[in-house]
Formats: structure tokens, C-alpha cells, sequence
């Protein structure tokens, strides 16, 4: 089975972070050893489903979990952690609206 639209969302979400992640500690010269990033989400199905108009149609909460590996202090690698909230565009992608528009067109 392929994964579904939201799971390759949370997989670009994951991808991006150890791009971004990687990037802002050599400009920071913070040593990393490894990086490991996992991501979670709450997802209720209903409203995609058309169960339910009550709940978010996407995710209503999405969790990281990273674990760095290196020889610096907690301190510098929370330093990383921040610029990296500032700089990743697709954690910005979820994190703040962003304007959609649709345009149906009838062939």
C-alpha cells in the first residue's frame, strides 16, 4: 500500500528539518554528529471521510521528536533547534496559515 497525501506531508516535514537542520550547523559551526527526527500527527478521518463537519479535515497536531548526537551543550543544540523553527519552510507550511485559492474549470 503507498502512502497517503498526509503521510508524504509529514515525510517532507521530515526531510526538510534534516536538510535544514544540517545546513544551519555548519553556519552556526555546531558540531552534529547524527540527527534522527521522528513525526507524529493527530489525525480524526472523519472529515475527509465526510463523517463529520465538526473536526479539522488535516492534521489538528503534528509532534517532532529529535535526537542529536554530538559533543556540544544542550544549550547550543536548543540554539539550532530555534533557528531551525525560524528558517524550515515547510514546518512554516503547518505551523502558519497560508492563502489558498481553487479555480475549478469545466473542460
Amino acid at each position: 500500500m503507498a502512502a497517503s497525501p498526509v503521510e508524504i506531508a509529514l515525510g517532507a516535514l521530515l526531510s526538510c528539518q534534516v536538510v535544514v537542520y544540517r545546513l544551519n550547523a555548519q553556519v552556526l559551526g555546531i558540531q552534529v554528529d547524527e540527527i534522527e527526527i521522528a513525526a507524529e500527527g493527530d489525525l480524526d478521518v472523519r472529515r475527509p471521510f465526510g463523517i463529520s463537519e465538526d473536526v479539522r479535515a488535516g492534521f489538528s497536531a503534528i509532534r517532532l521528536h529529535i535526537t542529536i548526537t554530538g559533543p556540544e551543550s544542550d544549550e547550543r543544540y536548543q540554539e539550532l533547534r530555534a533557528t531551525v523553527d525560524a528558517h524550515c519552510p515547510v514546518l512554516d507550511l503547518f505551523a502558519n496559515p497560508t492563502p489558498a485559492s481553487v479555480i475549478v474549470t469545466k473542460a
